[in-house]
């Protein structure tokens, strides 16, 4: 449990992180927020942690709004393109050869440079004519846990050839396509959770999601419920054990 010194340091935290709010300083919020958790997950103040999962989901709302009203959608199949100096706002799908991890560090350069960013990857189309779209925590390596759904195509990204799909890679989604491929990839993290782990595991596993899909607002909500379940809960007394391979369907 969270001691005194360390308590204190987490209020005082918040405490900036709503006026940061009150501000619009919505990254400097975040950066709050963020930090706060952090210390209350390791702390094992879940009831602390869960008071924060509302101020950090606000922050995070703003920024991809921002992101969403700036009307921008770019295809990024290489990342290295966009991480050097400026970015601008706005809606960005990493494509092939581009893969979900480094949908991480367009984030955190975007976060560098203040820029409000809404960012998803897809992967290379299935023989259905279907764009699997994937999230993955950071870290990478073989423990790395990955969230994928399947979706649609929009109208005119894939076409045949001689029989077989062709990916159209270079053609622009239109936003209200990105939208729901987003709502979709959290809504599948939020149904992957196992109801019988213990409360405080189902933490960590909506942490990692938070990592992976940032920007969807039921994570944090579905996360808040998972605190203040886990606060009432003893503390689990065996070790967590996962397979090294979370998704044996992706590669």
């Amino acid at each position: 449990m969270t001691g005194p010194r360390s308590a204190i340091s987490i209020d005082r935290l918040m405490d900036e992180a709503s006026a940061a709010l009150a501000k619009a300083d919505y990254f400097g919020a975040l950066g709050k927020c963020e930090r706060g958790a952090a210390m209350a997950r390791r702390a094992g103040d879940f009831e602390r942690l869960g008071r924060i999962c509302m101020p950090w989901q606000e922050a995070r709302r703003q920024i991809r709004q921002l992101a969403e009203d700036a009307g921008m959608v770019a295809v990024v199949p290489r990342v290295d393109e966009y991480t050097e100096g400026a970015i601008a706002p706005g809606c960005y799908l990493l494509c092939p050869p581009a893969i979900a991890i480094e949908a991480h560090e367009l984030r955190d350069h975007a976060r560098r440079k203040k820029t409000p960013v809404y960012v998803l990857t897809r992967e290379p189309i299935t023989k259905a004519g279907l764009w699997p779209v994937a999230a993955i925590r950071a870290g990478g390596g073989i423990m790395s846990r990955a969230i994928r759904v399947l979706r649609q195509a929009p109208l005119g990204e894939v076409s045949t050839q001689n029989g077989s799909m062709r990916d159209d890679s270079k053609s622009l989604p239109p936003i209200e396509w990105f939208l729901e491929a987003g709502e979709a990839i959290g809504d599948a993290a939020i149904a992957a959770l196992n109801p019988h782990d213990p409360a405080a595991w189902r933490v960590d596993d909506l942490l990692e999601a938070i990592e992976a899909i940032p920007e969807h607002e039921k994570l944090f909500q579905t996360l808040q419920a998972a605190c203040f379940a886990a606060a009432k809960e003893p503390v689990p007394d065996k070790p967590r054990r996962r397979p090294v391979v979370d998704d044996p369907g992706g590669f």
